[in-house]
């Protein structure tokens, strides 16, 4: 207690070294603990059920889908049916649906259609009445039960009890509430918050193709989470995957081409098992960034310390000569910088947190729900104060061993010395040390931000300048073929009729969004890089003014127009590569495909430029286009091109849409600059690194600089007399202020060309995650580095300045 009312009375009396210490260590405990909160969420909290350490994943990644996705339905029995490392499986897949209740209008909400077992899995209790289980619900034609989630139970139905036992309308459809899921159980999709829980079976009078969704082998919506075995391994679990995905692909090779099994614990698919092999990388070169940033705060902070401990070696030698150990000295002030510390660490918790608020402005925007009811994360409390520690630890244990590095008996004479030049040296290696690592951030940033310009330059095959989107579900609203057809075609008549409105047009999938639809398709011959004579390929269904509404253009044949109709010809547009792949050097325009192993021959009226379909950095792939009128789908997109502000005209289209149906839910309202901005597989992802590397390599540049001319100004200082003599024997302020700056400019070099050697290495291990970045890029890495010996030099010569304007008489009266 002593020693910690010394160690506060002695930072009351120097406030402007306390709060310099503190700010810089809170900087650097912040964006640490910032993203450990990240990660914590992401990798390292459980779901809120029984045993979550249990839970895996099954996925599967294709020739033609890149990514981690799900499997079929009766592709999940056969596993259910075969595995023996799972005591329980369970299958689900994220639906959108229209849900109304006691006359209110219909509300666009997601549920989950589960298999029989899910909550078995889950292994949690329902909050009120029953869950639906056992083999009647996993049959066709179950009864149509529904179990709500807490949340919705109680803002939609303020937590009315009489619900239980009620009934609700899914899809203009009547199901019963069977129960209330438990508060703390929001579904096992980590990232999404579902509205409602409805078994599988029953997905026959949730969908009107329901049943046959479910039977169909070919449609890998449904994701499936396992509960390891008693003794099994993540591995065992993987072995056995690979073993029966082998058996479906020899059994159904048309629906499981090029499939390899995935078998990854839960926490790791997270936040989407699409972006799951993406993201550890991402958080790990960021999780690197950070502890550098902490690194340079820390070796600041040492610096400061030193400089005070050079002030008070008079104190210590006193104290030493009444009798003080060394170690007695050393922990008054390791004291003094783990108090430092602490209030670094409470600052920090407080900037994390703001942090943490900033970053919700990168959350993906759209039709999907986003689960924001995650527990306070104990976590993130441990490791700020066990972050907080170390570094007052750190900061606090080598000043405090050089300062008590002393000779009792000459430094109680007068005049003697207050310091080493070993403590110098440090001082050098330590600004040594912050340059070196900010460089190393600071081209870090660079590369991120040289990613994200080089991703926005890249050709996207359309204009998204001026387009807005608004999207409907006429199947959900039970309208049939027919009826949804005439409704958009009404839709867009009415669109292009607004003013200021260039054109409009439909597409079912838009851009880099969700729900991308893939058909084999086949030409009667050889198919190049095929075995069996097909070519799977992602398609969109568009109308009419596709490709004039959104910029794209047609570089062969035409585009679609209204005679495209269920009457004539079946038609499509392929994209070059499809074009080359199918027809190498041959004229593609009236030639026929094989739309699906079993569907229609269509004519190739168009050829179109290729573009970006599914994510903003993927390489050139087969893609075709066919008419809405020809092959109907919900939900559907209306796209509207302006000479306004996109934005603008979303208030006219919504009121033009309730005049047309005013109970039809409409959703994902907004411009194509807004999606591309916030999309996963748009630049979201890329913007959120770039947005946080840049503001840990702004840190640690100011860090770095703080650091450099504490140095240079602590040398000016206790160089004060030999200025003055320099001065006295002639010297001008010119030589002055060189000799000043010269020794602060030393030290920058050093650690600029350690830096940017580290930067070169770094560049290589980045090229490999980052879009369009080399990894010898030596204009970027050379700019960054130059900027920061320009700035260095800033921060020596403002000290050096000071220097030139000491007074020599006055310095030579200290003698």
């Amino acid at each position: 207690m002593n020693d910690l009312r010394h160690a506060v009375r002695g930072l009351r009396k120097q406030p402007g070294f306390a709060a310099v210490a503190v700010l810089t260590l809170a900087l650097g405990i912040g964006v640490n603990a910032s993203l450990f909160s990240l990660v914590s969420a992401f990798f390292l909290q459980p779901l809120n059920v029984e045993n979550p350490d249990e839970l895996v994943m099954l996925l599967q990644r294709g020739d033609v889908i890149d990514v981690p996705y799900g499997y079929s339905y009766p592709d999940y029995q056969d596993f259910r049916e075969q595995s023996t490392a799972f005591s329980e499986l369970t299958a689900y897949t994220p639906t959108p649906v229209h849900l109304s209740a006691r006359g209110q209008a219909p509300e666009r909400t997601w549920v989950e259609v589960v298999s029989s077992n899910y909550f078995r899995l889950a292994r949690v209790a329902p909050a009120l009445g029953a869950f639906p289980e056992g083999s009647t619900v996993e049959v066709k034609g179950a009864a149509p039960e529904v179990v709500l989630s807490y949340r919705y139970w109680q803002r939609r139905f303020g937590a009315d009890p009489a619900m239980v036992g009620g009934t609700i309308t899914l899809n203009g459809r009547t199901f019963t509430v069977k129960g209330i899921a438990p508060e703390s159980f929001t579904g096992l999709s980590w990232a999404m918050a579902v509205s409602a829980f409805v078994p599988a079976g029953a997905l026959g009078a949730l969908l009107e193709d329901g049943d046959a969704f479910r039977e169909n082998r070919g449609a890998p919506a449904f994701r499936i989470m396992g509960r390891l075995a008693p003794g099994a391994t993540v591995e065992a679990a993987r072995a056995e995957a690979e073993v029966i995905l082998g058996r479906l692909v020899t059994a159904y090779p048309a629906e499981h081409k090029g499939s390899r099994a995935m078998v990854i614990p839960e926490n790791r698919a997270r936040p989407d098992p699409s972006v799951s092999g993406v993201l550890p990388v991402f958080a790990a070169v960021l999780a690197a960034l950070v502890a550098l940033v902490l690194l340079i705060a820390c070796a600041n902070v040492a610096n400061l310390m030193l400089s005070r401990a050079a002030a008070r070696q008079r104190d210590l030698v006193i104290r030493s000569a009444l009798g003080a150990s060394r170690l007695r000295l050393m922990k008054l002030q390791l004291t003094e910088s783990l108090i430092l510390a602490a209030a670094a660490g409470l600052l920090g918790f407080l900037l994390a947190h703001w942090a943490g608020q900033a970053l919700t402005a990168f959350a993906p925007a759209g039709d999907i729900p986003i689960n924001q009811e995650h527990p306070r994360d104990w976590r993130v409390y441990v490791f700020t104060a066990a972050v907080s520690m170390l570094a007052g630890m750190f900061t606090g244990l080598w000043p405090a061993r050089s300062a008590t590095r002393f000779a009792l008996v000459e430094s109680l004479k007068q005049g003697g010395p207050v310091g080493g030049t070993s403590r110098h040296a440090f001082r050098s290696l330590l600004v040594v040390g912050q340059v070196t690592l900010s460089l190393v951030v600071l081209v870090a940033a660079a590369l991120f931000l040289h990613s994200l310009r080089q991703l926005q330059k890249v050709s996207l095959g359309f204009r998204p300048d001026g387009l807005l989107m608004l999207s409907v579900d006429l199947g959900l609203q039970q309208y049939g073929d027919e009826r949804g057809r005439m409704f958009l075609e009404d839709l867009v008549e009415r669109a292009e009729a607004l003013p200021g409105v260039e054109s409009a047009t439909i597409a079912v999938h838009v851009p880099f969004d969700y729900g991308i639809q893939v058909s084999d398709v086949a030409t009667g011959e050889d198919v190049p890089g095929s075995r069996d004579g097909y070519l799977p390929a992602p398609f969109n269904v568009v109308g009419p003014g596709y490709f004039e509404t959104l910029g794209g253009s047609i570089v062969l044949g035409r585009a679609f127009d209204s005679h495209d109709d269920r009457s004539s010809r079946r038609v499509a547009v392929v994209n070059l590569t499809m074009a080359g792949k199918l027809w190498p050097a041959r004229d593609p325009i009236g030639r026929r495909f094989r739309f699906g192993r079993d569907g229609e021959w269509i004519d190739v009226v168009g050829v179109a430029a290729d573009g970006k379909y599914i994510m903003v950095g993927e390489g050139p792939r087969p893609y075709f286009y066919v008419p809405l009128a020809q092959a109907y789908r919900s939900p559907a997109t209306l796209v509207v091109r302006t000479t306004a502000e996109a934005g603008a005209l979303a208030s006219p289209v919504r009121r033009l849409l309730s005049q047309m149906d005013p109970d039809l839910p409409v959703f994902n309202v907004r411009t194509m600059s807004d999606h591309l901005r916030d999309s996963v597989f748009g630049f979201m992802p890329m913007r959120a690194g770039a947005y946080m590397a840049g503001v840990q390599g702004g840190i640690g540049l100011l860090l770095a600089l703080m650091g450099l001319y504490a140095v240079v100004s602590y040398a000016v200082t206790r160089r004060t007399r030999e200025i003055g003599v320099r001065m006295a024997l002639g010297a001008n302020r010119a030589d002055i202020l060189r000799l000043v700056v010269r020794e602060g400019m030393r030290l920058t070099l050093v650690g600029g060309a350690l830096g940017f050697l580290l930067a070169l290495a770094l560049g290589f291990g980045l090229s490999r995650v980052l879009y369009g970045v080399s990894p010898l890029d030596l204009r970027l890495t050379g700019g960054v580095t130059a900027l920061l010996l320009l700035v260095s030099a800033l921060a020596c010569y403002v000290p050096a300045l000071r220097a030139t304007r000491v007074d020599p008489l006055i310095a030579l009266r200290e003698e």
